[in-house]
């Protein structure tokens, strides 16, 4: 399997979504491929920064003009 082909389950690593059986693949890949574990340090960041969004952005009071 090529790094390009674990992407989903990178995603649901990060995401927690896997099974056991998935998430100790990818654990036992995550052991010897660097590129992998970049692309997952890489995703934890991006979860992380959405994290801190706000929950709503007010619209500004010229959107409502157009409506």
């Amino acid at each position: 399997m090529s790094c390009s082909e674990w992407a989903e389950l990178l995603n649901g690593y990060v995401d927690g979504a896997l099974t056991p059986a998935d998430r100790a693949r990818v654990e036992a890949h995550l052991a010897e491929c660097p590129a992998c574990r970049d692309e997952v340090a890489a995703l934890q960041a991006l979860v992380e920064e959405a994290r801190r969004l706000p929950r709503t952005i007010p619209p500004p009071p010229a959107l409502w003009a157009g409506i």
